[in-house]
């Protein structure tokens, strides 16, 4: 299920116009910096106005955007700030994917 999301994410960031370098292994484990820029892309693109601007911090600003979004799951501000470790990154590619395709 993962490596399907994972290809999905790698599709739809290099057909949409990420302007970032994304690899396969890049996004098996992400850094907070790659991911912060992932996210802000994907919510870009549903919401223009989504700012990741310093008036909020970003967790918050991203786990208040995926619950108005109508996102099924809440998204622990914790998983955000450590989105790469082996615990906590298969939710958010989930969350990810479901954005997506939403």
């Amino acid at each position: 299920f993962q490596n399907n999301c994972i290809r999905a994410l790698m599709d739809y960031l290099t057909s949409n116009g990420y302007d970032q370098p994304v690899t396969l292994k890049m996004l098996s484990r992400p850094s907070g910096k790659d991911f912060n820029q992932i996210v802000t892309f994907l919510l870009r693109r549903v919401d223009p106005n989504f700012k990741n601007d310093d008036s909020m911090k970003f967790e918050d600003e991203v786990a208040m955007t995926f619950k108005t979004l109508g996102y099924p799951f809440s998204i622990s501000k914790t998983a955000l700030v450590a989105a790469g470790s082996p615990h906590t990154w298969p939710s958010l590619l989930a969350a990810l994917t479901w954005l997506i395709e939403a």
